[in-house]
């Protein structure tokens, strides 16, 4: 295992609670899908999703943004968080189609309060992710 550095993004409802009297909406599920995350979490305060820095899991992350700013046509209320920290990342090995690494990426509940509670916050995510992209 390496620690690694991880760039952590999240959405929710400002104001909500997803459980007993909120249901997570399914564009949700589709979004991280379709973004290919490397870590995902659903949790109480929306959907958490981390990628690994690199060049390819930017782009990856460019292109959850600018879902999530779709998806806010649907829920105006949407708020969107990104936060960077080090986490460990475990490799495995995977025999199909071909032999290959795939990364694994664990952040922890502190790091997913942080994101989650960005997206509550100002929204100023579009800065954040310059920044940590040309860090």
């Amino acid at each position: 295992m390496w620690n690694k550095r991880v760039i952590a993004a999240a959405i929710g409802e400002k104001g909500v609670r997803y459980g007993n009297a909120h249901q997570m909406p399914r564009i949700f599920l589709v979004l991280v899908d379709v973004c290919k995350a490397e870590f995902c979490d659903l949790s109480s305060g929306g959907c958490v999703v981390a990628y690994r820095a690199s060049s390819r899991s930017f782009r990856l992350l460019e292109r959850f943004i600018s879902y999530a700013e779709t998806v806010r046509e649907i829920l105006p209320g949407l708020g969107i968080g990104i936060a960077e920290c080090r986490a460990p990342v475990r490799y495995r090995l995977f025999r199909r189609p071909r032999f290959r690494l795939k990364a694994q990426v664990d952040i922890s509940r502190e790091m997913e309060e942080q994101v989650l509670a960005r997206v509550q916050d100002s929204q100023t995510y579009r800065d954040d992710f310059r920044r940590f992209q040309f860090a």
